[in-house]
């Protein structure tokens, strides 16, 4: 289970904790004053939630205490308090007032970045490889041929693994509001992509029954 430290300047926040113990993560909630860490906490965790919707947290020194045990950060900020500070200092944002589902969308991002399963130029999801950059598919290091949508499809699931789309929700994110396609456009394109990247028997795109598709490299 991914540990996430979540750090406030005053009382420990409530509700962050309460978010993300629900999402599946190990959760510790802390107050700044309470550094050092490392003992309270059973070593580094895998990402630290700054909580600066109430307080600012000088998060440069912050880091700069924890030294080689900083963990990636994700910063929560009130959307009056946007600084230059968190933008630097912190891997991301997630700005308030969020939904439950952003909140955890960003912790996600966040944690797959640190584990170099997702980039500004590649996402990687077991042994499937998407090259961003090139806009190419890796396979088991072997390239896939997909058409331009077949790869923006994949792309989009891929980008939220494990959230469930509906065909009408793939159709505006990758279509666009403007295509007049029926919603079997979709699972047509699915049906390709299946038969390209799911060899040996590992099911990347999973069906939903009367719901749509999602993406998991479980």
């Amino acid at each position: 289970m991914q540990r996430v430290l979540v750090i406030s300047a005053d009382s420990p926040a409530i509700d962050l904790p309460r978010v993300l113990t629900a999402g599946g993560y190990e959760v510790t909630a802390e107050r700044l004053s309470d550094l050092p860490l490392s003992d309270r906490t059973g070593g580094r965790p895998d990402l630290m939630v700054a909580d600066m919707r109430r307080v600012d947290l000088d998060l440069r020194s912050l880091l700069r205490s924890l030294g080689d045990s900083a963990p990636p950060v994700l910063a929560a900020i009130h959307e009056h308090s946007l600084d230059a500070e968190a933008l630097e200092f912190a891997g991301d944002i997630v700005v308030e007032p969020f939904s439950d589902a952003e909140l955890l969308t960003r912790v996600r991002l966040a944690l797959l970045r640190a584990t170099g399963e997702l980039s500004a130029d590649t996402i990687k999801r077991g042994d499937l490889l998407i090259d961003v950059g090139n806009y190419r598919v890796l396979l088991n290091q072997q390239p896939v041929d997909l058409t331009y949508k077949e790869y923006e499809l994949l792309k989009f699931l891929a980008t939220n693994d494990g959230k469930v789309f509906t065909r009408e929700a793939l159709l505006n994110r990758v279509w666009g509001y403007n295509y007049y396609g029926g919603a079997r456009t979709v699972d047509v394109h699915i049906r390709r992509i299946r038969s390209k990247i799911e060899a040996g028997g590992h099911a990347y795109i999973e069906t939903v029954r009367n719901v749509g598709y999602r993406f998991s490299a479980r």
